[in-house]
């Protein structure tokens, strides 16, 4: 399916080569693959055609990694967190390259951030080998043992729950169309 996915994606490109999208889906076929060179390629030229894609950061950041290149992981993460504060894969990942770095506060403070837009980031944190070198840091250990509440935006509620408090209300018909009548 990804080889087909490549194909396609490269005829796509051929009739249109200024589609950023293009050059991207075709970059994580490539990854999926396992053909990361391939994939930062397309990912560059779909950052050059939209430098202002957070997505396409990510992917590349993904790529990066998968190939062991960690720091500059962390930079296409950190670029994705720029052009989105709120992306939480980005801030999440950017953290798992940090860690894979050593550097116990950069990732530190990117799972802090990744947490509080999405609280299950703490369980996935905890089992996720990428965190192995700075597991025994006290840093790390707060972040995982810090009571839910805490982490939680002040300026975010959790939406979670709160959908059955509001009454479902329809959205008015246009005037003159009735819903389900001709």
């Amino acid at each position: 399916a990804y080889v087909q996915a490549i194909a396609d994606y490269g005829q796509a490109i051929a009739l249109q080569p200024d589609q950023a999208r293009a050059y991207h889906y075709r970059g994580q076929a490539y990854a999926k693959l396992g053909q990361h060179a391939q994939a930062l390629d397309d990912y560059a030229v779909a950052l050059t055609l939209n430098p202002s894609s957070a997505a396409v950061y990510v992917s590349q950041g993904l790529a990066y990694a998968r190939e062991q290149a960690y720091a500059k992981a962390v930079d296409s993460h950190e670029r994705a967190i720029a052009i989105d504060p709120k992306h939480a894969p980005a801030r999440y990942n950017a953290a798992c390259a940090s860690a894979l770095l050593g550097d116990v506060e950069r990732a530190c403070g990117h799972l802090q951030k990744a947490i509080e837009l999405r609280p299950g980031y703490r369980q996935m944190a905890a089992q996720d080998p990428d965190f192995a070198q700075i597991s025994q840091s006290s840093e790390f250990q707060a972040l995982l043992s810090t009571d839910r509440s805490a982490t939680r935006s002040s300026c975010a509620p959790n939406r979670r729950w709160r959908w059955w408090s509001v009454p479902y209300r329809p959205a008015p018909s246009p005037p003159g169309r009735r819903i389900g009548g001709r």
